[in-house]
């Protein structure tokens, strides 16, 4: 049957994923159910964000999932900290494949992959100094038969994406 994620009187994220490479998550677990994930909260209290992938996440691939209601759709990014496998020179997201979501009535983006910071980069502290560390690159990425409809800003961000992005047959209705 459908998974229901029902963020009311929850102060979390729907669906958490963090260092962790060679993922599936699919909601193609009934035939009855084109989305078999539904990800939401009330429309009168739509913080939070439905699914929240970061920290290292590398080939993975999502699909077949509605978020509605929340803040933010989708959060996959990789956000360099004081550890510096997580540095741009030291790592890189690959193989990343977004596709058959149904992402509807948010407050700010739909899909928000790779960080907007990618020349600027994030300003962190480590061990008392202050340091300017660049976003992760990302490679070999698919975006495809999305639809988004009512995003109160971006139906769509994709950043840090060099090499072999492919964003097709998707789908973007009042943003």
């Amino acid at each position: 049957g459908k998974v229901e994620i029902d963020l009311r009187d929850v102060n979390n994220h729907g669906f958490i994923l963090n260092q962790s490479t060679n993922v599936h998550v699919t909601g193609t677990g009934s035939s009855l159910h084109e989305y078999g994930f539904e990800i939401y909260r009330s429309p009168d209290d739509i913080s939070k964000t439905g699914m929240a992938i970061s920290d290292m996440i590398s080939d993975i691939e999502l699909d077949h999932i509605e978020i509605h209601d929340l803040e933010l759709g989708l959060h996959l990014l990789n956000v360099p900290d004081c550890n510096e496998e997580t540095w741009r020179e030291n790592w890189t997201m690959e193989n990343v494949s977004v596709h058959d979501f149904y992402i509807h009535d948010v407050g700010n983006e739909g899909f928000y992959i790779g960080s907007s910071k990618y020349s600027g980069g994030h300003t962190t502290t480590c061990d008392g100094q202050t340091l300017q560390l660049l976003p992760p690159l990302i490679k070999h990425i698919k975006v495809y038969d999305n639809e988004i409809s009512n995003s109160g800003w971006d139906a769509m961000q994709v950043s840090c994406a060099v090499e072999d992005c492919r964003i097709y047959n998707n789908r973007a209705v009042n943003w």
